[in-house]
């Protein structure tokens, strides 16, 4: 539990940290050269990320909160966008930045360090959703 705890601070402090670069960014100009098909999914990806931290976080403490039903259907909406993350705008722009193996190191890596954050978005929605 003390690993989840430490990973779900982490991701927090990332999903902060790559909201600050992208303001810093589109202040300074330099986001307007990513992609816009890039930028509108990460638009619409923060708030699905940040809801999963709820979740993540609401699992760790064993509170409920909304619905299990909701639990349940957000844990499915998400497994099937990281499985679809491969064929999403930013994953092709990185693809097209990068080396072929360099690209694989990087998605296998990012899908690795989705895998607590599944597990526990998978064990509060249908395992152990406090009643």
């Amino acid at each position: 539990m003390i690993f989840l705890s430490v990973y779900t601070l982490t991701f927090a402090g990332m999903l902060v940290f790559s909201l600050i670069t992208k303001v810093l960014m589109k202040l300074r100009g330099t986001y307007d050269r990513t992609p816009k098909a890039v930028q509108i999914e990460e638009l619409v990806m923060a708030p699905i990320m940040l809801v999963g931290l709820i979740g993540s976080a609401l699992y760790l403490f064993d509170v409920p909160l909304i619905g299990q039903t909701f639990w349940k259907i957000f844990a499915a909406l998400f497994i099937v966008l990281s499985v679809v993350g491969y064929w999403m705008p930013k994953f092709q722009w990185i693809k097209q930045e990068l080396d072929p193996r360099k690209f694989a190191i990087v998605f296998s890596i990012l899908n690795l360090l989705n895998l607590p954050f599944v597990y526990m978005l998978i064990n509060y929605a249908y395992v152990s959703y406090p009643i």
